[in-house]
């Protein structure tokens, strides 16, 4: 459930940081490309729908019966789970260190395109 609202970009998750990065950044772009405030509007929307979706999917999840019988998960799979929550929630209250490296390998990774 955890992953599901990052993935929509709910504070105080890592999805957070990078929705209102691409946002910010199409709104920024508005001033010459004409088209850049829409996409912005269309992914703030896209996130809402996207919110609404995996709130009828944890519904289903836990409050809905149950019809098959549960299966235990191996403890590997629950370690990797922890940590992916730890993840999520750490980089979503501190985004520092990430937003600093993306800042960083950014123009390499575009060829040179961007300034």
């Amino acid at each position: 459930v955890i992953s599901l609202f990052a993935l929509a970009g709910v504070p105080p998750l890592a999805g957070f940081w990078s929705k209102i990065m691409l946002f910010g950044g199409a709104l920024d772009a508005g001033s010459t490309i004409w088209w850049a405030p829409w996409l912005a509007i269309a992914g703030v929307l896209n996130s809402a729908l996207s919110l609404a979706y995996y709130g009828w999917i944890t519904r289903k999840m836990y409050f809905e019966g149950e019809t098959e019988k549960r299966i235990s998960e191996p403890k590997s799979v629950i370690a990797i789970m922890i940590f992916s929550i730890v993840f999520l929630v750490g980089f979503g209250v501190y985004p520092d260190p990430i937003i600093k490296f993306v800042e960083f390998a950014a123009p390499t990774l575009s060829l040179g395109i961007m300034p």
